[in-house]
Formats: C-alpha cells, sequence, structure tokens
C-alpha cells in the first residue's frame, strides 16, 4: 500500500483548495487546461499566491495561445485546510502525500504540468517528486523552489521563524484587533513585514480575531522542515525532470556552502544523460517574499520554461 492510499484508508481529509484560470483564449483543440499547483509557504495559505497565480496563468496562456489552470493548495494547519482531519504526523512527507491525494482525487489522477513551492513549500513539491518518483507514479514536468534551502539546517540555534512562533504560542486568544497585534510584535522588536504577514493570517471570532492556522500542526510541520535534506534527490532527478531553483538575490536564507553545492550540481546534471536537470537561477531586487517584491521578473523567469512544459 502507497503512502497515499495508507493516508486515505485512515479517513483523510483532501486539501482545501482555490482555482483561478487564464482570461479566455483563442480556441483550444485539447480540452484539458494544462495545469500547476502553488504551495504556500508558513503561515500563510493560497490566498497569498492568488493574484501572482492569476498573472501567471493569463502570461502562460499568452505565450503559449494555451488556457492555463492554476490551482492554489491551503496546506494541512493553513487557511481552509486548518480545520480538516488531515491527522499527524504533521510533516513534510505528509505534507506531500497530500498534494498526491489532491490530485488523484480532485484533478481526476493527471499530474499537474508543474508544481510551485515556496519555503517551506519548496520542500513539500521536492518530496511530492521524490514521492511520486518512487511509487512509480507519474511524475511532474517541473518543480518550482522558491527561495527554499534544500539541505539539512546544520544550527540547532533558534532562527528567527522559530521565535515568531513561540511569540504566537504566547498570545492569548481572541486577538483583540490587528492594531493590538501590530503593537505587541513592534514592542518584541518585529520588523513591520513580519506584523503584516501575521495580521494576514487573523479571521474574525468571539468579537475579536483568531490565527488562520494550527500554529502547533504547522510548528511541527517547520521543524521537519528543518531537518529534510534533497541533496540526494538533486543529485539524480527523475528522468524528464526540470528541477528549478529560484533564490532571491537579497534572501538571507542561503549561506556559501549550499550556493557553491547549487552551481555544482547544475553543472553535474546539465552534463548527465538519461536524468532530470537542474537549474537554478536568481531573482534580482526581492528577498524571501520574491512574489511580493519583484512579481513581474519571477512572472518572465517562470513562464518560457512553464510554456515549454505544456507541449
Amino acid at each position: 500500500m502507497s503512502e497515499a492510499e495508507a493516508f486515505a484508508s485512515r479517513g483523510f481529509a483532501t486539501l482545501a483548495y482555490e482555482t483561478v484560470c487564464s482570461k479566455p483564449q483563442q480556441a483550444s483543440t485539447q480540452p484539458d487546461k494544462p495545469t500547476a499547483l502553488v504551495v504556500h509557504g508558513l503561515l500563510g495559505s493560497g490566498r497569498n499566491w492568488r493574484t501572482f497565480a492569476r498573472n501567471l496563468a493569463n502570461q502562460a496562456a499568452s505565450t503559449s495561445g494555451r488556457p492555463w489552470k492554476m490551482v492554489m493548495v491551503d496546506q494541512r494547519n493553513h487557511g481552509a485546510s486548518a480545520g480538516l482531519p488531515l491527522h499527524p504526523p504533521h510533516s513534510i512527507d505528509a505534507a506531500a502525500g497530500d498534494l498526491t491525494r489532491l490530485v488523484q482525487t480532485e484533478l481526476g489522477g493527471r499530474m499537474p504540468k508543474a508544481v510551485l513551492g515556496h519555503s517551506l513549500g519548496g520542500k513539500i513539491v521536492l518530496e511530492f517528486l521524490q514521492q511520486s518518483s518512487q511509487e512509480g507514479q507519474m511524475i511532474v514536468w517541473q518543480v518550482w523552489v522558491l527561495d527554499s534551502p534544500v539541505g539539512r539546517w546544520s544550527s540547532e540555534v533558534p532562527t528567527d521563524t522559530d521565535n515568531v512562533i513561540n511569540e504566537i504560542l504566547n498570545i492569548p486568544l481572541p486577538v483583540p484587533s490587528r492594531r493590538w497585534l501590530y503593537e505587541y510584535m513592534r514592542e518584541r522588536g518585529y520588523s513591520e513585514a513580519i506584523q503584516q504577514w501575521l495580521g494576514s493570517n487573523l479571521t474574525p471570532a468571539n468579537g475579536g480575531f483568531k490565527w488562520a492556522f494550527d500554529i502547533s500542526g504547522a510548528a511541527a510541520m517547520f521543524n521537519s522542515y528543518k531537518h529534510k535534506d534533497y541533496w540526494d534527490l538533486l543529485q539524480h532527478p527523475p528522468a524528464g525532470v526540470e528541477v528549478h531553483i529560484v533564490r532571491a538575490a537579497d534572501s538571507d536564507r542561503w549561506g556559501k556552502q549550499e550556493l557553491s553545492q547549487l552551481a555544482e550540481l547544475e553543472k553535474k546534471t546539465a552534463d548527465t544523460p538519461g536524468e532530470g536537470v537542474v537549474k537554478v537561477h536568481v531573482l534580482p531586487d526581492a528577498g524571501h517574499w520574491l512574489h511580493v517584491e519583484n512579481p513581474s521578473g519571477l512572472l518572465n523567469m517562470i513562464t518560457p520554461h512553464l510554456t515549454d512544459a505544456s507541449s
């Protein structure tokens, strides 16, 4: 029994998701639109990517002459999936299994042409690729890893993200207002970007606000993220697959050793016949929130490759 089948037998639900399609284009002789999955990062949701996904669908359709569909998932413990029976363990492996069930139940078993994963989502789409290749399933043609280092974190020192998670765990609910949250986080030295990010994840409840995520489950996913390593997968990507790794030029997530490994990896896979390839891109004028800070640059980076995969 595969991991996805095992999850299904235990009563796991299918992820919540939202779909956006390109504007009407010239009639296509093919009945099915090329599809891409978009997987958000930690403490986010699919709607954070709605504008970018819609623009990507439109640009891909304009370039290829075919309509495109983007499926933006809410990961387990996040957004509309937070209340679903997606049981522990809350790990990268389980989150990738969620994507497999989504493909099987909502996409008719047809593998999307591409999967895009940001931050936490970056390792989830790599795990999705790895599970698919090991289980002999159809394999996605393109995997986009957006500002997500692929190796195991070498330091056990708490990160800024660990600190934010601990802050959230200590905030009493309901939160009185977004203004209250911003002041609370500002007093503790957090940037306006983090304040706004957290404020976007509040939803009305009991005369105030609650989180649009399950913080305990999300924290477990982040712990799994830190301990997963995909260097072996990238040394020998499945045949026919392109793995695109995008580093935001102003991101603080990458170490010198990892950047050196990526450069060597790109050259190695390009020279290895019979295997997939790894391509490394650097997006200028953007930090970790690259789809917000330089959306047009990211669109122009992805679209030519994405439309090549639509044939």
